[in-house]
């Protein structure tokens, strides 16, 4: 089983350097309903860094790990979620994902 670290950086992005904020919240809706508090996710990565490409926001893969990993309500069951997140990522077309 993959973890989350794995999965967030074998997630297919536009950019190579990281996710836009629209991959963000395709990512997001991976997940579980109620499953990661957004409120804590932004808290973890409050004052990161992150880079621009072609005016797109690109937040960092570790970055966007140490937010979910802060933002996920379900701590005890993290592997559950991650395989949830997974399966929920199979069922859609990679096409759709990246043209989000």
């Amino acid at each position: 089983m993959k973890t989350l670290s794995d999965f967030i950086h074998d997630y297919p992005t536009k950019y190579k350097e990281g996710f836009t904020n629209k991959e963000l919240k395709e990512l997001f809706s991976l997940f579980p309903e109620n499953s990661i508090n957004i409120d804590g996710y932004n808290n973890a990565v409050m004052g990161d860094t992150c880079m621009m490409i072609e005016e797109e926001i690109i937040s960092y893969h570790c970055d966007v790990i140490k937010g979910i990993n802060s933002g996920i309500v379900w701590s005890e069951q993290r592997e559950e979620v991650v395989t949830i997140v997974e399966k929920n990522f199979r069922n859609r077309k990679i096409d759709d994902i990246l043209n989000i």
